[in-house]
């Protein structure tokens, strides 16, 4: 693959894409600063530069549908959803104009951490889920990737099992993420 930029050059180039999505506007118009957020990015992007692998990001994310039924129309994803999966989408694209490689992002549906804290039913952000993997699907957006927590606790495929089996993983889901903590995160 070609470079557009010196390899040494990438990382910072990757920083400005990053940057350009992040920013946000105030009321007056003018660019919000975002401080250091992105100093340590450059060093960690070289892993996968210098590997000539794509970019692999991670975002716990899209656990369920805003259970607060003032703020939403329903329960299920609907266009705010493809929204900001479009959004995601072109940020691995716009990555890929800077570096050959490409990104990916892996989202988490983390569903299970807290979902019974705030009432959302197991088969409801299960069902969520699986509306969020169809949008993506249907949209092309090849540049997601999901993946349930139960996946990173070693708990099973939970992209491949059945709904029922996957719900009867919940509890133990629940269960080893609090015994365990995030430790079994940072090993994944």
């Amino acid at each position: 693959m070609k470079f557009e930029y010196a390899p040494d050059e990438v990382p910072q180039k990757v920083v400005e894409v990053l940057k350009r999505f992040c920013l946000h506007s105030s009321k007056d118009g003018h660019q919000k600063d975002i401080g250091r957020v992105f100093e340590s990015v450059p060093e960690k992007l070289k892993t996968n530069i210098t590997a000539n692998q794509p970019i692999t990001m991670v975002l716990p994310a899209f656990p369920w549908k805003s259970p607060n039924q003032d703020k939403v129309l329903g329960y299920g994803a609907d266009l705010g959803e493809e929204m900001g999966l479009a959004r995601l989408n072109h940020l691995c694209e716009e990555i890929s104009k800077v570096y050959p490689y490409g990104a990916r992002l892996i989202l988490i549906c983390d569903g299970p951490v807290y979902n019974d804290l705030v009432g959302v039913p197991d088969d409801e952000y299960y069902d969520y889920g699986i509306e969020l993997r169809k949008i993506a699907q249907k949209k092309h957006f090849s540049c997601i990737q999901f993946t349930r927590l139960m996946n990173l606790l070693g708990l099973g495929d939970g992209e491949k099992i059945p709904k029922a089996d996957y719900l009867r993983l919940v509890s133990t889901c629940r269960e080893k993420l609090m015994l365990e903590g995030f430790e079994v995160l940072n090993d994944a």
